[in-house]
């Protein structure tokens, strides 16, 4: 009989991790207890349970365990938690009324005729003249009128979760007794959730934007540019402005 070969592992076990969640979901459990619930050597879990008590993330009293609230990392990784529930319930009630919103748009009148505006962008023509002798129209986009308000709702809520990730990392680095396999392994998760959250936002309003676009091509280019200034500086990673052969988009102030 051939022996199958056990899947490759590509991905490192954290034990560190594992007991901190367990801990987590079921304080005022023992030592006993969590090295019977996490995989692993006992010998190798107990080493890291009394790692993590060292460095004050854990809370050892009369025999148990609980994730100790004196730590300003909890404090704060529970708060961007929070913030990052709260995040999600109130992006959804936002991309929700933008639909309604865009849905029951009037249409724009522009002298003797009406311009359909059921749009997330519409464009209008703006005629000047460049001389005395030659007029000049240029093409003028707009974000849809009466969802613009609560469209820039979406900046808002994003900073938010952005100050709390920064807030969770400033602590991290001013805080020297947590290692950075503690770090990585138990709070950093809520900061790459805030990435995730954010590239999530971004594909949900683009399908908003595409379900009300007469030019989904040219708009979902624009898209790209207008989505790049309205969060500036709300980023956690490094995103470069996109490529110029990529969008059509001059760099000036959307209306």
């Amino acid at each position: 009989m051939v022996k199958k070969r056990a899947d490759k592992r590509t991905h490192k076990y954290s034990y560190k991790k594992s007991i901190w969640s367990h801990v987590f979901t079921h304080p005022g459990s023992t030592k006993d207890k969590i090295c019977s619930q996490v995989k692993g050597s006992r010998s190798v879990v107990f080493t890291a349970i009394n790692n993590l008590i060292d460095e004050k993330i854990l809370e050892y009293r009369n025999g148990v365990l609980f994730v100790s609230n004196e730590n300003d990392l909890e404090r704060k990784r529970s708060a961007l938690a929070g913030q990052l529930k709260l995040f999600r319930e109130v992006r959804n009630n936002i991309l929700v009324e933008i639909k309604n919103r865009i849905k029951n748009s009037s249409p724009l009148q522009v002298g003797e005729h009406k311009i359909p505006t059921n749009l997330f962008f519409y464009r209008t023509d703006f005629t000047f003249s460049k001389t005395s002798s030659v007029d000049v129209t240029e093409e003028i986009w707009h974000i849809n009128d009466e969802a613009k308000e609560i469209i820039f709702q979406i900046p808002q809520q994003i900073d938010q979760i952005v100050r709390g990730s920064f807030s969770l990392y400033t602590s991290y680095m001013m805080y020297g007794s947590i290692s950075d396999e503690s770090y990585k392994g138990i709070f950093e998760d809520e900061i790459k959730e805030v990435l995730v959250e954010i590239k999530k936002t971004k594909k949900m309003l683009l399908n908003i934007m595409l379900e009300f676009s007469d030019d989904k091509k040219r708009d979902k280019a624009y898209f790209e540019g207008w989505w790049w200034q309205l969060t500036a500086g709300l980023n956690l990673d490094h995103e470069e402005f996109p490529k110029p052969e990529d969008i059509k988009w001059d760099g000036e102030e959307i209306l």
